[in-house]
Formats: structure tokens, C-alpha cells, sequence
């Protein structure tokens, strides 16, 4: 009978059927055992030495050491938990895999730039981790649990440690010191610029073209340069640029160059009918650093979701089939560009504020085509000189593009006064209806449409702010916002309008309002209060002494005047 196999208790007797057991016997066992256990732990890791491998004799404290050793490595369930070697293999994969917390994306590092991989490619990275950690093997359970910690331990709620970082086909690109840099995984850029950094780079095509299309307009090109800017390096401005003009003005052309200078693959394009009434549309803006939006004019409704991503708010990420995982704030520019202003039920000033209004009217002509053609036209010529545009760019001081783009001490533009007018019917009836006037104050009121007698609703028209709104409404052909907000909508646009208006307390016959007087025949030489322009008798058009009113034109077209007031008459 062999003695390989026997029972403990002829072990623990020392006999077998053959006779007495050698007296070496119990540690030629545990030196063989030992030396079996020796060699599977060289094998894991070739670089250690095991001097008593050769011998196959070891001491029984390092058998034991060993043996422990190979238990908390290689048992599949006992030795370490399995939160601890989850920790392990994390700080092997930490600048390898990443987890996004909003979406539960994998990401891996590429040559620095994290880009998303399908959840197969993460697992089967995790596995080969993982079994260098345990050569023997280990349970799909095991691969399954190690996966679930990894998903704490590897998940990034932002990228980008540093927005003064650009990342550049060849480097990181410092913009406070125009300095460049290698890329690093810690640097967390999940998107990269699609051309070099070359300092000595200019711009000639793209002046040119700018000059063209603006008809040289320096505040318009430099408005441009600023929002570009903040598009590559962002900023605390709250602005979407909404460009505005006839077909054929080079209105695409400009979002084509702002989508050449961040990438293609950075930017996103949708439209305001999906963006606010389709649930999942926010959820394409995740990680993108430009939203265009384009066949604005059209829609008409509610906002919500443009004001929240314009300004600074969360929005829901929502993907179709897979549950919500959270929400995010959208870090990147809007831009939107349409034939006309965009109308919307918004009447407040919150939208308003957010809006950076230019106007492309110059039609590009055949002779414009023919002048860039030798270069293969003009957005191929823009794509060569798109490093010297970036130097262009940020060589704006940060001073200017805040000057630019922020409304400090409520300084609206001339063009951003009229394009409030234009865009928003409150604002429209403040300018047709009412002048400025220290100390005069003015009820409020309510609905005249309970009113009998013709003499007291004419009456109502000419002294009290809402009544007159709401023939205003009616005779244009607009839907008159409800008194209950009609006050609060009233005053906070003319304290984005920097109007000395203010509220009165209520007293017995309703609320009231002082500073503003409702506009009659005798006030044609007082301007318009947003647009600081003057009307003639025959476009004022709330005459409150005729006795049959004169039909009121239509609220977007009150550029029709006769006379604008010069600069220095500007309320700033």
C-alpha cells in the first residue's frame, strides 16, 4: 500500500499495514508541501527569490508565512475582503479606468484624453487586473464584487482639474502662461482641441471675413472674439449669443468657425422645440462645451430648460431606456441663430438678461464667393488658419471680455435695448405707452372687461397701468399676461432697464407704481423709455383723449421712429 495517502489516525500512530512509518517522515511531508507552495507563489511573482526552494527543506515559520501569504492572495473568499483587494486593484487601474458618476460610463485613458469604452472592454480590463492579484483563479462572483467596489472607487463627479488647461494635439496648453505641458491622466480631459499650438500664428482670411460680414462693426467683432473665448476657457458669464439676420448673411459661417475652433466632436446641435419639450435632448449637452441651436423663430413656448443651461442651473440627464442618473450642470455656450428674434411666453427679464443679441445684415455676394475661392473657399481657409485664430482669441484681456459680455451697472447696448423690445410684449407696451417721469404715480388696476359704462373703461385706459396693457394687447393682437403677474414682470424689467421705477405700498384702492405716467398727445418730445427714442404725435399710439383709439401697430416693428436720441442721452 502506498504511504502517500493514509489516514490521520495511522499518522498520528506512526504505523501502516507495512510497518512503522520513518522517522522522517511528518517533515518530508511538510517540506513537500511547503516547497509546492514556494513554487506557486515564484511563479506570481518571478522577481522573488525562495533560497530553499532548491533544497525543498524551509523552516516551519516560513512555511507558515508562506502559506499565509498564498491564503490571503489566492482563496477565493477568504483571506482578504473583498473591499480591501477592490482598493488594491483600483490603485492599479486609477490612471487607467474612470467611471462617470452622471451617466455610469466607463472611460479609459488614451494618450492622456479619457474616452468612453463599452462596459465589456471595462470588465475584461478589471479581469486581467484581477488575476494578478490572484493566479489561481477566482469566481465570476468574485469579478462581479471586485466590479461593484471598483464603481465607488474609480467614479469622477467632474472632469478637467483645471479649466486655464487646454488640451492641444501637442500638449496641455497653459493660457495664463501660453506655456505647454505633457498631458497627464490626473489632468481628467475627456475632449481635445482638434489642431497644435502655434505661437507664432495669425489670422488674415478670418479678419477679413469678419470685417465683410460685420460691414467692420468693431463692437460686433469684438463681442464675437469675447463669446469665443469663453467658449474655449469658460467663464461666470451667463450668455447665450443669439445671432440674428436674413438668409445668406453668414450667419453659419460664424457658428461653422466657433465649431472649427472647439471641434466637431465638442459641440452639439439641437433645436428649442426638443430641447424643452424632449425629456431626453438635455442629456446630449453632457461634457460639451457648445450647444447651437437653430430654427429659433419658430417656437414660441416656455424657456425653462435654455435659461437653466444658460444659467448655471441643473437639468436632468435622461437617456432613453436606461434609468435617470442624475442631473449636471451644463459648463459649456449656447449659441442661436435665426432669421428673426426668438418669441417666447417668457415676459420676465431672467431671459432677457441672458441674451447677447448681434445682427448679420450684409447679404454675401457672388464677388464675397469668387474672393475666397482660390483658397478652396472660405471655411476651408478658415480650418488653416485656426491656431492663429486661437491666439486671437486669448489675447483678449479678461477685463475686456467681461466688459463685453456682462451687463455691469445694467449698461444694455443700444442694440440689446432694441432687441428687448422686439423680443418681449411687456417691454414693447412700456415703450409705446408709457414716458418717465419722476414722482407720478399710477394704480395698477385690474381687468376692464367687467366694466359696463364706455366712459369708465375709457377712463380705466388712460389712469391705470393694467387696463391700458390690456387694450395695448388687444389691438396689436397679443394674449395679455394675468394681472397677478403683470406687477412683478413690469418691475423687474425695468430694473434690468436701470428705470427709476419703484413699487408703492398698497393702499385701499389697489397697488400703485411711481415713475412711470402713462403716455398721451402732449408727450411726443419725451423718449421712449428703454429705446431712448423719440415718437411723433402721430405714433403715439395711446392717445387717451381721442375718442376712438388709433389702431396700434405691431409691437416687433418700433424701430419705426423718427428721431434717435444721441449717446449722451443714454440712461447707463
Amino acid at each position: 500500500m502506498s504511504t502517500e495517502y493514509v489516514s490521520s489516525a495511522e499518522e498520528y500512530l506512526g504505523q501502516t499495514p507495512d510497518g512503522p512509518l520513518p522517522d522522517d517522515y511528518g517533515m518530508n511531508r511538510v517540506n513537500a508541501h511547503n516547497a509546492k507552495i514556494a513554487r506557486r507563489i515564484a511563479r506570481r511573482k518571478k522577481s522573488d527569490t525562495i533560497d530553499t526552494i532548491s533544497t525543498g527543506a524551509v523552516s516551519s515559520d516560513t512555511a507558515s508565512t508562506l502559506e499565509s501569504t498564498f491564503d490571503e492572495k489566492n482563496a477565493d473568499g477568504e483571506g482578504l475582503k473583498d473591499s480591501l483587494l477592490s482598493k488594491q486593484v483600483a490603485a492599479k487601474l486609477r490612471t487607467e479606468l474612470a467611471l462617470d458618476e452622471i451617466t455610469g460610463d466607463w472611460f479609459r485613458c488614451i494618450k492622456g484624453i479619457w474616452k468612453p469604452i463599452a462596459k465589456i472592454r471595462a470588465t475584461k480590463t478589471i479581469n486581467s487586473t484581477l488575476h494578478k492579484f490572484l493566479i489561481e483563479g477566482f469566481s465570476m462572483s468574485k469579478l462581479n464584487a471586485v466590479e461593484g467596489f471598483l464603481k465607488l472607487y474609480l467614479a469622477v463627479d467632474a472632469w478637467e482639474s483645471d479649466k486655464a488647461l487646454l488640451p492641444m494635439q501637442n500638449g496641455v496648453l497653459d493660457t495664463k502662461t501660453m506655456a505647454l505641458t505633457p498631458y497627464s491622466a490626473a489632468h481628467r480631459f475627456n475632449w481635445q482641441l482638434p489642431y497644435a499650438y502655434d505661437p507664432e500664428a495669425k489670422i488674415k482670411v478670418i479678419r477679413q471675413w469678419l470685417n465683410d460680414a460685420t460691414s467692420g462693426d468693431a463692437e460686433i467683432i469684438n463681442t464675437i472674439r469675447a463669446f469665443f473665448k469663453i467658449t474655449l476657457v469658460g467663464g461666470e458669464v451667463q450668455k447665450f449669443l443669439e445671432i440674428i439676420g436674413p438668409g445668406g448673411t453668414g450667419k453659419s459661417t460664424l457658428i461653422r468657425l466657433l465649431i472649427l475652433l472647439i471641434g466637431e466632436a465638442n459641440h452639439s446641435a439641437t433645436d428649442l422645440k426638443n430641447l424643452e419639450q424632449n425629456r431626453f435632448e438635455p442629456a446630449t449637452l453632457y461634457c460639451k462645451h457648445l450647444a447651437v441651436i437653430s430654427d429659433s423663430s419658430r417656437y414660441g413656448g416656455e424657456v425653462s430648460v435654455l435659461k437653466a443651461i444658460t444659467g448655471g442651473d441643473p437639468v436632468r440627464h435622461e437617456r432613453k431606456n436606461q434609468q435617470q442618473s442624475g442631473s449636471f450642470v451644463y459648463g459649456g455656450t449656447v449659441v442661436i441663430a435665426s432669421n428673426e428674434a426668438i418669441q417666447s411666453t417668457d415676459y420676465s427679464s431672467g431671459l432677457a438678461r441672458r441674451r447677447l443679441p448681434i445682427s448679420f445684415v450684409r447679404k454675401i455676394t457672388d464677388e464675397d464667393k469668387a474672393k475666397w475661392r482660390p483658397y478652396g473657399g472660405i471655411e476651408k481657409a478658415m480650418q488653416a488658419e485656426l491656431p492663429g485664430l486661437l491666439n486671437w482669441v486669448l489675447s483678449m484681456p479678461d477685463a475686456e471680455v467681461a466688459d463685453r459680455l456682462s451687463t455691469i451697472n445694467g449698461g444694455l447696448s443700444k442694440a440689446q435695448r432694441e432687441h428687448l423690445v422686439e423680443t418681449n410684449k411687456l417691454a414693447a407696451w412700456i415703450d409705446d405707452n408709457l414716458v418717465l417721469k419722476e414722482g407720478h404715480i399710477h394704480y395698477v388696476g385690474g381687468s376692464p372687461n367687467a366694466l359696463k359704462d364706455q366712459y369708465a373703461i375709457e377712463r380705466e385706459y388712460g389712469e391705470k397701468l393694467y387696463p391700458n396693457y390690456c387694450r395695448w394687447c388687444v389691438e396689436n393682437g397679443f394674449q395679455a399676461i394675468a394681472v397677478q403677474r403683470f406687477t412683478n414682470n413690469l418691475l423687474d424689467i425695468a430694473e434690468h432697464c436701470k428705470l427709476p421705477v419703484k413699487p408703492l405700498t398698497r393702499d385701499a384702492n389697489g397697488r400703485r407704481i411711481s415713475g412711470f405716467k402713462i403716455r398721451t398727445l402732449g408727450d411726443g418730445a419725451i423718449a421712449t423709455p428703454i429705446t431712448k427714442t423719440l415718437l411723433s404725435a402721430d405714433e403715439c399710439r395711446s392717445n387717451v383723449d381721442t375718442t376712438t383709439p388709433k389702431t396700434l401697430e405691431n409691437a416687433d416693428s418700433v424701430e419705426d421712429v423718427d428721431k434717435t436720441l444721441p449717446d449722451d442721452t443714454e440712461a447707463f
